[in-house]
């Protein structure tokens, strides 16, 4: 069966964690593992983005990858 939304949150971070990491790319067939799905609908992207929120996440679904950081200035550049 596969992973409820909160689950991924959970596994994400602590994928971020273990590897010391203030941001993550999956590959779409990666995040597909990390998920434990075969398909990825809209509601579920939604659903997590809120779960990761909560964890202080951000995600980003791009066409190639899909992103993963921490909601803080870890990378600031002047401007």
């Amino acid at each position: 069966m596969a992973m409820r939304h909160g689950e991924v949150a959970d596994n994400i971070q602590e994928i971020m964690r273990k590897n010391g990491v203030d941001v993550v790319t999956f590959t779409w067939p990666d995040f597909y593992k990390v998920s434990d799905r075969e398909r990825i609908k809209v509601e579920f992207q939604t659903d997590l983005a809120l779960s990761l929120k909560a964890l202080g996440l951000l995600i980003c679904y791009g066409a190639v990858v899909v992103l993963v950081a921490k909601d803080f200035g870890f990378a600031r550049v002047k401007v």
